[in-house]
């Protein structure tokens, strides 16, 4: 005969990684930056949307390593 198992408590909702918050910023950022009259100059857009794709970057490394937890 087996020993009867305990009960088990409920599990809280799981919430999203930063990372996936972090991610959907990075991607609003650079919509807003790529309309027209945000940034003025060519080098201001550029280094906007390069911040943008490194923020992007970062958010997509910490979300694969959250997902191997």
């Amino acid at each position: 005969m087996t020993a009867p198992e305990p009960p088990r408590s409920p599990q809280p909702p799981r919430r999203h990684p930063l990372s996936l918050w972090l991610l959907v910023a990075a991607f609003v950022l650079v919509l807003v930056i790529s309309l027209p009259g945000v940034a003025e100059s060519a080098s201001d857009r550029a280094l906007s949307i390069g911040a943008g794709v490194g923020l992007a970057g970062v958010a997509w490394s910490l979300l694969r390593e959250y997902r191997r937890r």
